[in-house]
C-alpha cells in the first residue's frame, strides 16, 4: 500500500474516532440504548434459605419500546442452576400474579395458552417447572403499553390473594435473575439469598405501681345529734398491671375515747340523730354504693381487673352522728389503706 493511501485510512479512522467522541459527549449520561431494560429490582417478602418467598419485579422498558399484543416477556427463576430457586408451577394459580405494564392487566391463565381470550389487558402466564422461567404473553387483542412504560410483575403473596410459590434454595448464594422479551429488550436483576433474614428484637417493660392518698388526716369536727358529720379524702392507683389492682381498707379498732365509741352504721345509711359511723364511696372504681362500716378485717373499696389503669381516684368519705347519749369525749381510731396490683 502507498504512503498516500495509508494516511487517508488514518485520516478517515481519526475522523471516525472523533465523531463517536462528540456524539458521546453529547448525549446526556443517562440515555438507554434500544432494547436495554431500566431500573431492574426484585423485591422478596423473604430472602432466607429455603424459605417460600413473594417476587416484586419492576423494571422500565427501554424508551422506544412498548408491550404490544403477541410479545412475551420473560423472568428466569434458574430453577435448573443449583444455585437457583425452585418454582412450583404446578401449584401456582391466577390469583398468585398481578401484571402492570402502566395500565393493571388481567391474567387469564397459567397455562399459557391466551386461546379463547380477546380482552384489551388480557395476560396469559406459562411456567415451565424444569427451568423456572415464566412467560407473560400479551393475548392478541392487547392494547399496547406505553414506550418506556414501568412494567410492575407480582409473583406470590404480594399479588392480591396470591400465595408464594417460589422457594429460595438451601445453601447461600448471590442469584441473577433474567428478564427478557420478545419486543427486544433485556435485563435481570440480582438478588442475594442468605442463611437467616430476620433479627429477634426484644424488650421490657417493668412493672409499675403508684398509690396515693390525697390527705392522712380527716377531722369529722364537732359531732352533733342534729347533723352528719364527714370528712373525706382520695385513694389514687396508676399500675401498668395486666389485671388491675384492688385497694383495700382496714381500721385499728372503733371510733373511740376509752371504752367509750360510735357505733358502726349496720343499715347503710349514716343518719342525723342516731349513733352510727362508717364510710361511703364516690368514683368509677368504687366496690359499694352505701355507707358501710370499717372493721378489723381488710375489705375492698376501690378495684378494677380490666388492665393498666391511669390516675384512678375513689373518694373516701367518712361519716359520723350521735345522739345525746354519747359521752363527751376526744374520739379517734386509725385507718389503713393499701393498693395492691395484680400483675
Amino acid at each position: 500500500m502507498s504512503t498516500q493511501k495509508i494516511k487517508k485510512v488514518v485520516l478517515r479512522s481519526a475522523a471516525v474516532v472523533t465523531i463517536m467522541a462528540l456524539v458521546s459527549l453529547l448525549l446526556p449520561a443517562n440515555v438507554a440504548f434500544a432494547g436495554e431494560l431500566e431500573n431492574e429490582k426484585d423485591t422478596m417478602t423473604r430472602v432466607k434459605t429455603a424459605e417460600t418467598s413473594s417476587h416484586t419485579i419492576v423494571f422500565n422498558l427501554s424508551a422506544s419500546n412498548t408491550f404490544a399484543a403477541g410479545e412475551t416477556i420473560t423472568i428466569d427463576f434458574n430453577e435448573d442452576s443449583a444455585a437457583g430457586f425452585t418454582v412450583a408451577g404446578a401449584a401456582s394459580a391466577i390469583a398468585d400474579f398481578d401484571f402492570n405494564d402502566g395500565t393493571e392487566r388481567t391474567i387469564v391463565g397459567v397455562d399459557g395458552d391466551c386461546t379463547g381470550h380477546s380482552g384489551v389487558n388480557d395476560v396469559a402466564v406459562g411456567i415451565n417447572d424444569s427451568t423456572g422461567v415464566v412467560t407473560f404473553t400479551a393475548c392478541g387483542t392487547y392494547t399496547a403499553s406505553g414506550a418506556g412504560a414501568v412494567v410492575t410483575i407480582e409473583y406470590g403473596a404480594a399479588a392480591a390473594g396470591g400465595t408464594d410459590r417460589v422457594t429460595n434454595k438451601l445453601s447461600q448464594n448471590d442469584l441473577y435473575i433474567a428478564i427478557g422479551g420478545t419486543n427486544g429488550d433485556s435485563g435481570g436483576a440480582a438478588v442475594s439469598i442468605i442463611a437467616d433474614d430476620q433479627v429477634v428484637v426484644t424488650a421490657t417493660v417493668n412493672p409499675t405501681f403508684t398509690f396515693v392518698l390525697s390527705s392522712n388526716t380527716c377531722a369529722l369536727g364537732v359531732l352533733t345529734s342534729s347533723s352528719v358529720a364527714s370528712c373525706n379524702y382520695n385513694v389514687t392507683t396508676t399500675t401498668n398491671s395486666e389485671d388491675g389492682y384492688a385497694t383495700t381498707i382496714i381500721e385499728d379498732g372503733d371510733l373511740r375515747d376509752g371504752s367509750s365509741s360510735i357505733t358502726d352504721v349496720a343499715d347503710g345509711t349514716v343518719t342525723a340523730g342516731a349513733t352510727e359511723y362508717g364510710i361511703g364511696l364516690t368514683g368509677t372504681d368504687r366496690s359499694f354504693s352505701d355507707e358501710r362500716a370499717i372493721t378489723g378485717t381488710a375489705q375492698t373499696i376501690a378495684a378494677d381487673t380490666s388492665g393498666p389503669i391511669s390516675a384512678q381516684a375513689v373518694t373516701v368519705t367518712h361519716k359520723a352522728s350521735i345522739t345525746s347519749a354519747v359521752l363527751a369525749g376526744a374520739y379517734s381510731h386509725t385507718v389503713t389503706l393499701i393498693s395492691t396490683g395484680t400483675f
